[in-house]
């Protein structure tokens, strides 16, 4: 799926056929330096704690944060097609939502972790 957005952002939707799980990951562009990443992971999961089927992850190996929502379609097989697309239209504005409001954030508040 693909839009466009002035963001420094990427996003992916992944499926996972086992588990009927489709997740989107917004990856940001700001990339966390190695000396950084434990306080950065620990600011992560302190945000994390109010989230409910959505979390902050942090990339170790790339040092890079991303934001993942996951739904399970394990029974949207029986929706009609077009409830099956708002339901992805409505977690691309999520994820959409997501990148305007923290990819300026990580830039300018935690620009000393870059």
């Amino acid at each position: 799926v693909q839009f466009d957005s002035t963001l420094p952002c990427s996003f992916l939707f992944t499926w996972d056929k086992d588990e009927e799980l489709l997740s989107l990951d917004v990856l940001f562009a700001s990339k966390i330096s190695v000396s950084r990443q434990v306080a950065m992971s620990l600011i992560l999961s302190r945000l994390n704690y109010t989230l409910a089927k959505r979390r902050f992850v942090l990339d170790f190996d790339g040092g890079y944060v991303l934001y993942r929502q996951s739904a399970s379609l394990a029974n949207s097989l029986y929706l009609p097609h077009a409830q099956r697309l708002t339901f992805i239209a409505n977690m691309e504005k999520q994820g959409l939502k997501m990148a305007e409001l923290y990819a300026s954030r990580l830039e300018d508040e935690f620009s000393d972790y870059m």
